[in-house]
């Protein structure tokens, strides 16, 4: 086949951004990066969807939001890890009982969330090659970790809200092939669509507040929108990897605990990559952004080993 020379130029400089990508994420270890993310994510998961569910209470019933987290997230990771999350939150409602529980709990949910938030931007300021300057008064270190944890809400309602779309579009499909001729397609389109479209707006709010560099809208946007893609594609196809093959059973009762921890892994390296993309294709166009006041550029290292 025969391209024009317009079209082999576009093709070189994909396949250039593709190769420094790659480069980038090697060097930068984006596997040990995901592999923390996945393990702060253990002790936050259940909280966190806790807290989301019970502020999406005050406009929906929580039994029935509970419901939807239910049946999403059985779509996504399988039956069992689904029933073991589930049990998770259970059990952190119930032993919401008595002061002492209930401090313990509080405890696990701040530091489980605020270490996962800490380990995604230090993971996005190594991508970004800063880091906040030591000496940093209390004032200041305050406001620098308040935007992670501010993160926490948005991120969980966000999803929560990308979930709820996704079992409205299954009945929506299920109630339109029983009573009207409208195809399948067309409705789970929509649903692909609209999932896609709140992940972009998470992924670019991800990428432009919580890294330490000057960054605009318009600069995270196409690496994000990128990301959201290839994340909805990747999530379908490990749930279903995860719902059709013998994955937690070979682990015995830890299975699920081994699913959830692969999913959010997974998950993490299609963030990252995403990272790293936008950052290559941010300096091909000649803006790299400058790091913030209070923080500085620091020199990459790369591990040979």
């Amino acid at each position: 086949m025969n391209l024009s020379p317009l079209m082999r130029q576009k093709y070189k400089v994909l396949l250039e951004i593709a190769r420094e990508t790659t480069k980038r994420y090697q060097d930068d270890q984006v596997g040990r990066m995901a592999a923390a993310i996945a393990f702060y994510a253990v002790f936050s998961v259940a909280p966190l969807l806790v807290i989301a569910t019970a502020v999406a209470g005050f406009v929906f019933d929580e039994q029935q939001v509970m419901d939807f987290v239910g049946r999403y997230l059985g779509h996504i990771i399988g039956g069992s890890t689904r029933d073991f999350i589930v049990e998770l939150i259970n059990n952190w409602q119930d032993e919401k009982k008595g002061i002492l529980a209930t401090l313990v709990g509080l405890g696990t949910l701040f530091w489980g969330a605020y270490r996962l938030f800490m380990a995604l931007q230090d993971s996005l300021n190594v991508i970004w090659s800063v880091r906040p300057r030591r000496g940093l008064s209390v004032r200041e270190w305050l406001k620098l970790r308040l935007a992670p944890f501010l993160m926490i809400l948005l991120v969980a309602l966000l999803l929560l809200l990308s979930m709820m779309v996704s079992i409205f579009f299954s009945g929506l499909q299920r109630f339109f092939s029983q009573t009207l001729t409208i195809p399948s397609g067309l409705i789970t389109l929509g649903n692909i669509a609209i999932s896609v479209t709140l992940l972009t707006v998470l992924t670019t709010a991800v990428f432009r507040v919580l890294p330490d560099v000057e960054l605009k809208w318009r600069d995270v946007f196409s690496g994000a929108a990128l990301t959201s893609l290839v994340f909805a594609m990747g999530n379908s196809l490990i749930g279903f990897y995860l719902g059709h093959t013998s994955t937690t059973s070979i682990f015995g009762a830890s299975g699920s605990l081994v699913a959830l921890l692969f999913w959010v892994y997974f998950s993490a390296q299609i963030f990252f990559a995403g990272a790293e993309f936008t950052r290559v294709n941010l300096e091909r166009s000649g803006r790299m952004p400058a790091p913030q006041r209070h923080a500085i550029r620091v020199k990459r290292v790369v591990n040979l080993a």
